[in-house]
């Protein structure tokens, strides 16, 4: 292994910002069905995290919510501190 992987390997994750923040999101669709409701939490930068849940339970338009996709009907969503 090369020195510089080996460097590379224990550095510490560089941060930017304030990683993924969702604050009182809702998503109504234009056929008026209601996708989310206020949902609000926080990911640091240089974490890992999952998101799971059934069918149906949203995480889909949750992305497509954070990709600006899909128009919020209430909230906000900032990325690296950027709304």
């Amino acid at each position: 292994m090369s020195s510089r992987r080996a460097h590379a390997r224990h550095r510490p994750a560089e941060t930017v910002g304030d990683g993924l923040d969702i604050r009182h999101v809702t998503v109504t669709y234009p056929n008026g069905h209601t996708a989310l409701v206020d949902v609000t939490f926080a990911i640091p930068t240089a974490t890992i995290t999952a998101l799971v849940g059934v069918n149906g339970s949203g995480k889909s338009t949750l992305f497509k919510a954070i990709m600006g996709f899909v128009a919020l009907a209430a909230g906000e969503v900032s990325v690296l501190g950027l709304s």
